[in-house]
């Protein structure tokens, strides 16, 4: 994954350099906007709210209202719905 972030920037580096020759700056700075509205940025995976004692994993849309028990170590109700989910998109990406 690395190696792959690092080959794009490298491209987009290349293609700053030709876009400059070609273009001047406003053709950089075009790219550099078009390329910030195209950058992967980190999946968020879980929130833990403390004041409202809650627990939220963004991949499913679950929200747990039980932090402390979470943090204790029962996590019976995210596993199961973490499996359900998974289920559900293997299922679709068969049909």
């Amino acid at each position: 994954m690395k190696k792959k972030i690092f080959v794009i920037g490298v491209v987009c580096l290349l293609l700053i350099l030709i876009v400059t020759a070609l273009f001047g700056k406003k053709g950089v700075m075009d790219l550099r906007r078009a390329r910030k509205q195209l950058a992967e940025r980190a999946e968020k995976i879980r929130t833990y709210n403390f004041p409202q004692n809650r627990v939220t994993d963004h991949r499913i849309g679950l929200t747990v209202h039980n932090l402390s028990a979470v943090l204790e170590g029962d996590l019976d109700d995210l596993f199961q719905a973490l499996a359900i989910h998974d289920q559900a998109e293997r299922l679709k990406a068969l049909s």
